[in-house]
């Protein structure tokens, strides 16, 4: 009234800010099944190397991802790291790798601790050891040439925490893989279980929706981080198949992650079906985070079946 009419009449209209996971969750439902995810966490220079093959993402180790950055080993070292390829058994592969886990050469030293490190898994089930546990630490003492070199160690000690079901030290040894060298696949995949499984230890505690919010945002720029690394969908269902072997991933969170990444490998029947397992089986309905993952889930469905409906 008086004075203000004209003023509230001419104040610009502002829009509220667009939701960063109902915009990924439309775009995942209406892309084409063999679109591309794209990330800012991937150079322009990575992608191009991945795109000319000088860079492998999907390669186990950073020796075979970055073969320009690795130094030449010595004839003997890499015939006896190809023995312990050959083992027949981790025991004989830690008893071929021992001399080289003396060597005087850092890098050699090195390569030898993970090899060992990756063999004790082996042994349980991929269940960390002690042993593990030893030479995943005597790797993180070597001095190396290059940084980009100490991801496998991070990841590998990210990935003994997943087994612990310590997914916070999981999350931040993942941040710190990532962090040296963005091109790991291995590495953003189980930032992902890492992530999901983390929000699912803290559903039940007093996390608001705010926290939970961003904690999503957070886990969906780690799937499009992997996104950026992926030459086609498969893989994206070959990171599903996976969680659904993490019996730790069975909460909400994870069924969220594995809605969308059966989304983004365009199987929408799984994505249902996931989706519609958020909010299931539980009476915290009342838990604000419980409420922000029903809300996204139940919206995604809504969408996929008008975005269903629209299809020919």
């Amino acid at each position: 009234p008086g004075p203000c009419l004209f003023a509230c009449w001419t104040r610009p209209r502002t829009e509220p800010p667009a939701d960063p996971i109902r915009q990924a969750l439309a775009a995942a439902i209406a892309q084409p099944d063999d679109a591309r995810l794209d990330s800012e966490a991937v150079s322009e220079q990575t992608r191009k190397a991945i795109r000319n093959g000088t860079v492998v993402p999907a390669a186990d180790t950073v020796f075979l991802r970055h073969r320009s950055i690795t130094p030449a080993l010595e004839a003997a070292a890499v015939r006896r790291f190809q023995a312990v390829a050959l083992a027949q058994s981790a025991a004989l592969g830690l008893e071929i790798l021992a001399p080289l886990r003396a060597h005087a050469d850092p890098l050699t030293r090195y390569r030898a601790h993970l090899e060992a490190a990756r063999l004790q898994f082996r042994t349980v089930g991929g269940r960390p050891t002690p042993a593990a546990d030893e030479a995943l630490a005597r790797a993180l003492r070597e001095p190396l040439p290059s940084p980009r070199l100490r991801a496998d160690a991070m990841f590998l000690t990210g990935y003994a925490a997943v087994r612990r079901r310590a997914p916070q030290r999981a999350v931040e040894a993942f941040r710190q893989a990532l962090e040296a060298d963005p091109a790991y696949q291995n590495a953003a995949r189980w930032a992902i279980a890492a992530k999901a499984m983390r929000l699912d230890q803290e559903i039940g505690r007093t996390l608001g929706a705010a926290h939970c919010q961003a904690a999503l945002e957070d886990l969906l720029a780690t799937v499009r981080h992997l996104g950026s690394l992926v030459r086609n969908a498969n893989h994206f269902r070959d990171m599903a198949r996976d969680l659904r072997t993490l019996p730790a991933l069975n909460g909400q969170a994870g069924q969220f992650v594995k809605g969308y990444l059966a989304l983004l490998a365009a199987d929408r029947g799984a994505a249902r079906a996931a989706f519609a397992q958020v909010g299931e089986g539980r009476s915290t309905l009342s838990v604000p985070c419980t409420r922000v993952l029903a809300a996204h889930a139940g919206m995604a469905m809504r969408d996929l079946a008008a975005e269903e409906e629209r299809r020919p």
